[in-house]
């Protein structure tokens, strides 16, 4: 399994991507992974995870806005997508990612 994410011929490293929106600190957990789009080959999609105690606080927008100040603008995810639980207790990123996926 790959974690580069190729749009328009140019290479995202989906860590690159989680990173940016670690710095807001309502996040717990990020996934980011590529969906195949005919036009441009792949589009990054993000999932989040909202630490408890920031859920209701912040909204898909705001971290689309965050992403849009922090990150190249091929980088940008089209879609964030927030998600009310964690992506499970799995000993290895790719194994999570590929559950995900």
């Amino acid at each position: 399994m790959k974690d580069v994410i190729i749009r328009d011929s140019y290479n995202t490293d989906s860590i690159f991507v989680e990173n940016a929106l670690y710095t807001d600190l309502g996040v717990l957990e990020v996934a980011v992974v590529g969906v195949a789009d005919k036009r441009v080959g792949e589009l990054p999609v993000v999932l989040v995870t909202l630490k408890p105690e920031y859920e209701g606080l912040i909204d898909e927008e705001k971290l689309v806005t965050l992403a849009k100040k922090l990150l190249p603008g091929f980088t940008v995810p089209v879609m964030i997508i927030l998600h009310d639980c964690d992506f499970g207790e799995y000993p290895f990123h790719r194994l999570r990612m590929f559950l995900i996926e």
